[in-house]
């Protein structure tokens, strides 16, 4: 994790770059989602602890991921939710550790690939070991994973002017729990 730029309280980390090495096969999104045409690199969070967790995460999007032919799979927002809203609870929970208990989506547009999503997720409510997640997943214009490289760090949690005019694929309202049993799994923040 590095520190955002002067004047902010995000913080930037690689998505899954402190997972063991020898985990990825056993990991839906580490393991099998990446590779070429499909997550080519680790998706770039930008994360904010306080006053209320928050996170804004860009990835790349490849053509391998698709259900019908030129379509992302309906299954994949909800996939990238899940670990993002995951990350953004676990945040606001003692053991860092957070599961999901219910999470709704509305579809709002299809999902082209071979673009650059963000993805964001906030914690609006938290209450005990439960904590309510609302998020949303735009898809930018054509972009290629190496002009991703090029994307500069967020500067507040507003929108920019490219995630205004960038497509709404979906929206999300979800539900995560801390588990009684959480002190002995591993929060998906790592040392962090």
């Amino acid at each position: 994790m590095t520190e955002s730029s002067p004047g902010t309280n995000y913080k930037e980390f690689r998505l899954h770059s402190n997972k063991n090495p020898d985990t990825f096969a056993r990991h839906l999104v580490a393991g099998s989602l990446f590779g070429n045409q499909k997550l080519p690199i680790y998706p770039r969070l930008f994360m904010q602890r306080a006053p209320v967790p928050r996170i804004i995460a860009a990835c790349y999007v490849g053509d391998h991921l698709c259900g019908h032919p030129g379509y992302v799979h309906g299954g994949l927002p909800f996939v990238l939710f899940d670990d993002i809203f995951a990350l953004c609870a676990g945040m606001g929970f003692e053991s860092g550790v957070a599961m999901t208990a219910n999470m709704n989506i509305n579809f709002r547009k299809p999902f082209l690939p071979e673009r650059l999503c963000i993805i964001r997720a906030e914690v609006v409510r938290q209450q005990g070991r439960k904590a309510w997640v609302e998020g949303s997943v735009r898809s930018l214009d054509v972009f290629t994973a190496k002009d991703m490289e090029k994307v500069s760090m967020a500067k507040n949690a507003g929108i920019s002017a490219e995630e205004a005019d960038a497509t709404l694929v979906a929206e999300a309202t979800s539900v995560f729990v801390e588990p009684k049993f959480a002190h002995s799994m591993v929060s998906l923040l790592g040392n962090h």
